[in-house]
C-alpha cells in the first residue's frame, strides 16, 4: 500500500454543522462584536456577507475548501517580542496572564498548550497518511491524547488561581485519575456533567488512549504488526476520539474561541 487517502468529500449534514460549529464556537474572533448562538444567526450572518448558505455547503463538502469568514487558519505559535519597558503577553479571557516576554526579550510563544498538542497530532496524522508508518501513527496518538489532558489541566490551572479555597490537586500524595477528573472536577469547574456515557467520542477516546499507553507511553511487546485496515480504522477514530472529544469538552465549557484545526480536524472525511 503506497498511501492512505482522505475521501474528497464529506457528507452535506456533516459539512453543515462544520460550517455551523465553527460560526457558534470558533476563534473567528467576531465573537467580539456580534456572537453566535443559534445555527440561523450564523445563516443570517453568511447570508449577509453575500453567500448562499446552500451554496456554501456544497462548496466545502470538498476536504481541502476553506470556510469564508468563520475558519481562522492562525497557528498557536507566535514569533515576536517586547519592547524596551513593554511586554508582549498571553491573557486568559479574565485578563490573567499566562506567558510571554517583558523589556525587550523575544523568541517563540505558544499561544496555548492543548492547541500546540493538537497541531502536533494533526501533523503527524497527515504524515501518517503518506508514510502508512505505525511511528507516525503513535505520535499522532500520543499528542492527540495529551492535548486533551493539557485542556483539563489548563482549566484546572484556571479554577486554582481563581478559587484557592476549592483547589483541585493532583499529585503523588493524592493522584487523581483522568476519568476521574472527567466524571468529578469538570462538574466542578463547568457547573455541569459531563456524560461520558452517551458521548461516543469518549469511547473512541478511550481506544485510542490505550493504544497510546500500551504500544507508546508503556510499550508492553518487543515487537508488534498492524494491518492497513486496522490502521485506518484508528486514524478514524481520530475525528471523534481526539478532535470530537476535545470540541465537545469546549463546547461543555461554552468557549467561543475554538481553534478552528479543530472543528475542522472533527468533521474530517473517511480514511481509507
Amino acid at each position: 500500500m503506497g498511501r492512505f487517502v482522505v475521501d474528497e468529500k464529506r457528507g452535506r449534514r456533516e459539512t453543515r454543522d462544520m460550517i455551523l460549529a465553527m460560526g457558534k464556537y470558533g476563534n473567528h474572533n467576531k465573537h467580539f462584536e456580534r456572537p453566535f448562538d443559534t445555527d440561523d444567526e450564523v445563516v443570517a450572518y453568511l447570508r449577509e456577507e453575500g453567500f448562499d448558505f446552500d451554496r456554501l455547503v456544497e462548496a466545502c463538502r470538498h476536504s481541502d475548501e476553506h470556510v469564508p469568514r468563520v475558519e481562522n487558519l492562525i497557528t498557536s505559535e507566535w514569533t515576536g517580542g517586547a519592547p524596551p519597558g513593554g511586554y508582549l503577553v498571553v491573557k486568559d479571557e479574565r485578563g490573567d496572564v499566562l506567558s510571554g516576554f517583558t523589556d525587550g526579550g523575544s523568541g517563540k510563544m505558544t499561544t496555548s498548550t492543548y492547541w500546540s498538542r493538537f497541531e502536533r497530532a494533526a501533523s503527524a496524522f497527515d504524515r501518517c497518511l503518506e508514510t502508512t508508518s505505525y511511528e507516525d501513527l503513535l505520535s499522532c496518538l500520543s499528542s492527540g491524547v495529551s492535548s486533551i489532558e493539557a485542556y483539563i489541566s489548563g482549566k484546572v490551572e484556571t479554577h486554582n488561581r481563581r478559587h484557592p479555597e476549592d483547589e483541585l490537586v493532583d499529585s503523588k500524595q493524592c493522584k487523581v485519575s483522568f476519568d476521574d477528573k472527567i466524571k468529578l472536577w469538570v462538574p466542578r469547574m463547568s457547573g455541569e456533567q459531563f456524560d461520558k456515557g452517551k458521548n461516543r467520542n469518549w469511547s473512541d477516546f478511550k481506544v485510542l488512549r490505550a493504544v497510546r499507553d500500551q504500544e507508546d507511553a508503556h510499550p508492553k511487546t518487543s515487537a508488534y504488526a498492524h494491518s492497513f485496515d486496522d490502521m485506518a480504522k484508528l486514524l478514524n477514530r481520530f475525528r471523534g476520539g481526539i478532535a470530537g472529544l476535545l470540541l465537545d469538552l469546549c463546547i461543555h465549557f461554552g468557549e467561543k474561541q475554538v481553534p478552528t484545526t479543530i472543528i475542522r480536524r472533527a468533521f474530517l472525511p473517511k480514511v481509507r
